[in-house]
């Protein structure tokens, strides 16, 4: 083997070893600490969201109760739906389509 090619083989495998080395925690080590866990609202979209099963909610992210319109599935092109007071977190507001979407109104109630 031509010495050129030996050296780069050499300074490969030494660089695979030390990123080998450095990914690789010993076997006495002390286990990695669990994720911080968060409540199931916070792992949901702020505002109008649906699921993968055809259900629809609003996520208030804010502290205290605000208004939302809940913006219903309507015949014809008129406008349907109705104002709801949600907390924060997780509303349960229906199933979708039948509910199009909800968002703040700018009040509290």
């Amino acid at each position: 083997m031509r010495p050129s090619i030996k050296s780069a083989l050499i300074a490969t495998s030494m660089a695979a070893s030390a990123t080998l080395a450095i990914g690789t925690a010993p076997a006495n080590a002390a286990p990695a600490p669990p994720p911080h866990t968060q409540s199931a609202s916070a792992l949901s979209p702020c505002g109008w969201y649906t699921t993968w099963t055809g259900t629809a909610w609003y996520n208030h992210c804010g502290p205290g109760r605000v208004v939302i319109y809940v913006d219903l599935l309507s015949v014809g092109g008129s406008s349907e739906g109705y104002d709801k007071c949600v907390g924060p977190g997780d509303t349960w507001l229906g199933s979708w389509p039948g509910v199009q979407g909800a968002w703040y109104v700018g009040r509290t109630c």
